[in-house]
């Protein structure tokens, strides 16, 4: 079996961003690839992962299996079922975004029902791996019915690292490394404020006055506040606002490092970094890490900050501070 997870879902995948979509009422996370050879792509119901790749000569099989008096290109069924999975409802607040794709995509949903099963797979040697989903699609192309299955397997463990596992860690350092650069210029900024405190300054308006920043007691309070939203891993928040463009951002530094790294096999993959003969993640050596680190700064610097924090000045007696402080 192929471990080359780039080669078997290709780069038009990894340059997808997770999107929440409902299937019979019950939410889950898709990313999804087409072009006229062929699609890829990653389901979960966020306990479960499973895919499915397809080149040309696959679709064109399945479509005559389903639709045996139904000819039509390979590239326009492609773009019909990429049309269709666009067009899928989504969760909450996602939906109301949606209401702005225009009128053909309303009308690729209108004429599209999508429905799924989750069965033990029929091979003997599939059964270790879990169970399989069947996503059937109901539509009419150019005014034809067209039957369409999407017959998607367990998604092996590369696969969902490389779409979600290490995406999802790389996001974690830089939003760990934001919030530690942030504290860091409140801090500053705590200490600006003292120094034009002892020069003689008072603020303006008595209720802008600010304490000085406690990082112990802002950290508790927070996860008193947050904590159990934030553990709310279901697949309508997993992904919304800032976190699913920082995924790209994080997704595409990934992408940048590894074509600045030389190739590697397997087997050396599996003694430098990556994941053990158990799919679990293994510690790459410090240089990488920190190289891949930088990189991912580099690409979610819009995110982070717009401005920089300037350091603090030291104020003079003489002079009196403008604007709020005087």
């Amino acid at each position: 079996m192929d471990n080359d997870h780039e080669g078997r879902h290709g780069a038009g995948l990894a340059d997808q961003l997770w999107t929440s979509v409902v299937l019979e009422d019950r939410p889950c996370l898709m990313k999804a690839s087409f072009s006229s050879r062929g699609y890829s792509l990653l389901l979960s119901d966020m306990e479960h992962f499973w895919s499915e790749e397809m080149n040309a000569e696959d679709v064109g099989k399945r479509l005559g299996e389903l639709n045996r008096r139904l000819g039509a290109p390979v590239e326009r069924v492609c773009e019909h079922l990429r049309e269709a999975v666009g067009s899928l409802p989504r969760p909450g607040a996602a939906a109301a975004a949606d209401r702005e794709d225009g009128a053909a995509a309303t009308a690729v949903a209108a004429a599209a029902a999508f429905s799924w099963t989750r069965r033990e797979p029929a091979e003997p040697e599939q059964k270790a791996g879990g169970t399989v989903a069947v996503v059937a699609l109901q539509s009419r192309m150019s005014g034809v019915p067209l039957r369409w299955e999407f017959r998607l397997s367990p998604a092996e463990h590369p696969a969902v690292w490389d779409e979600l596992v290490a995406p999802a860690l790389g996001m974690l350092r830089v939003l760990s490394r934001e919030s530690a650069e942030l504290r860091a210029c409140i801090r500053r900024k705590d200490v600006e404020i003292a120094d034009y405190r002892d020069s003689g300054a008072r603020v303006s308006r008595k209720h802008l006055e600010t304490k000085p920043f406690d990082d112990g007691a802002f950290t508790t309070e927070f996860y008193l506040k947050n904590l159990a939203s934030c553990v709310d891993l279901s697949a309508e928040v997993v992904f919304d606002g800032d976190l699913r463009r920082l995924y790209g951002e994080v997704a595409s530094a990934r992408r940048t490092a590894r074509k600045r790294k030389p190739s590697t096999t397997p087997e050396e993959g599996s003694a430098t970094g990556g994941h053990g003969a158990d799919g679990v993640a293994v510690e790459e050596p410090g240089d990488a890490a920190e190289r891949r680190a930088a990189a991912l700064l580099q690409a979610v610097a819009p995110h982070a900050q717009k401005e920089r924090c300037r350091a603090p000045r030291k104020a003079t007696p003489k002079k009196k501070a403008k604007g709020l402080l005087r």
